[in-house]
């Protein structure tokens, strides 16, 4: 859940400081918004797991 927080400040920061280009920025905003998945998909799968233990 932290590296998912860290990973949210450090994109922000980084697209902040590109230059003012549509291309550079419509470029990195797609990279950066399809990255964030896998450590999600981790997140949810550890969710998922504790809940299941919960369960039995």
């Amino acid at each position: 859940m932290v590296g998912l927080v860290v990973y949210t400040v450090i994109a922000a920061t980084i697209g902040t400081n590109l230059p003012d280009n549509i291309l550079v920025l419509s470029i990195y905003y797609l990279v950066a918004g399809l990255v964030w998945i896998w450590p999600a998909i981790w997140v949810l799968a550890w969710a998922k797991k504790d809940d299941a233990a919960g369960k039995g």
